[in-house]
């Protein structure tokens, strides 16, 4: 067999073992047996093409060698596309499991900025109402009151901070009694008029 058509064998088949070694760890034999193939193909390359043509020798060593590394990333790529591939790579978990409070604190990010209500006075905890919902909150600052406007600063964990808005609405207070009118001079129920008794 020509010297150059076994290079080309040896190399096919040190390729292949390669990929078996990345389909089916075999704890470095494979890839032993891939380095002795790929070692064979340049060496019936070298007793093919050294004497006559040097330079291509060593282009077909530059093939060799690149070839390698491609077929490595080739065959990575392929490998979870495959059925086998897919068995055989543990799939990562899902973001819900690592962290099964990461949708409430996507919801409550969404609240930053936002104003509401208190609906306790904090100390520093308290309920407070936005968005047309009920949270517990962390008061940094000046602490609200019931009634205070109140602003969502920043979201802790699943922990909601707030801060006193800086224009508070009018809290609502108990309606007081309204003052007793002052008498006038022409009230005739304040200053009745008697008639002057006649001896």
């Amino acid at each position: 067999m020509p010297p150059l058509a076994l290079a080309v064998i040896f190399l096919l088949l040190g390729l292949g073992i390669l990929i078996a070694e990345v389909f089916l760890p075999s704890g470095g034999i494979l890839a032993i047996l891939t380095f002795a193939a790929l070692g064979a193909s340049i060496s019936a390359a070298y007793s093919g093409l050294w004497e006559t043509h040097p330079e291509w020798f060593w282009a077909y060593v530059g093939v060799v060698v690149g070839s390698v590394p491609t077929t490595v990333l080739i065959a990575f790529w392929v490998l979870p596309r495959t059925p086998f591939g897919r068995r055989m790579m543990l799939e990562g978990p899902k973001p819900e499991e690592v962290d099964p409070y990461a949708d409430d604190r996507e919801r409550l990010q969404k609240l930053v900025g936002t104003v509401g209500t208190a609906v306790t006075p904090h100390m520093p905890g308290g309920i407070i109402e936005v968005g047309g919902e009920r949270l517990h909150a962390d008061a940094r600052g000046p602490l609200p009151a019931a009634g205070d406007r109140v602003e969502v600063v920043a979201i802790e964990g699943r922990r909601v901070i707030v801060k006193r808005a800086t224009e508070p609405t009018a809290q609502k207070t108990a309606a007081e009694p309204a003052a007793e009118a002052e008498p006038t001079s022409d009230d005739e129920s304040v200053f009745p008029t008697f008639d002057d008794p006649t001896p």
